[in-house]
């Protein structure tokens, strides 16, 4: 990784917004997130690569659990922020932003696991069943 990317990374963590712990190894950041919200309400675990030539290019954000939702497949999360465009401006606490909308207001447009966004437009009774049903496995996983 390019040292101005580790400089900037390294910045952005002294200027975190959120009051959460992150772990840092060269070119990741791993963190979790407590969500609220009706649907999802427990302690999430997200990975967030950082590219060699970061912030000119964009991140990639996972999540360890397996998660039922529109933005999700494969434990790959699709931030709209990076599916739009990557702005240089955009740092850590734009992405942990991000992370929180999505989870409290999951959206169908534009859903990268087209199955999830079909239940939550067309289904929503079975889209939250469903939520549940894979949330009870991680709870069995744990």
């Amino acid at each position: 990784m390019k040292l101005f990317a580790k400089h900037r990374i390294k910045n952005e963590l002294n200027d975190l917004s959120f009051n959460i712990h992150v772990e840092q190894n060269e070119s990741e950041l791993s963190f979790s997130l407590k969500f609220n919200s009706y649907l999802y309400n427990r302690n999430y675990d997200f990975i967030v690569k950082y590219p060699d030539d970061y912030p000119f290019k964009t991140p990639k954000v996972y999540i360890k659990q397996h998660v039922f939702h529109p933005n999700i497949y494969n434990n790959s999360v699709c931030l709209e922020i990076c599916r739009l465009g990557w702005k240089p401006c955009y740092d850590i606490n734009t992405i942990i932003s991000c992370l929180i909308l999505i989870f409290e207001e999951p959206r169908y447009e534009n859903a990268f696991n087209i199955e999830a966004g079909q239940l939550l437009q067309y289904k929503y009774e079975q889209f939250i069943k469903t939520v549940k049903e894979v949330d009870l496995l991680n709870d069995k996983n744990d």
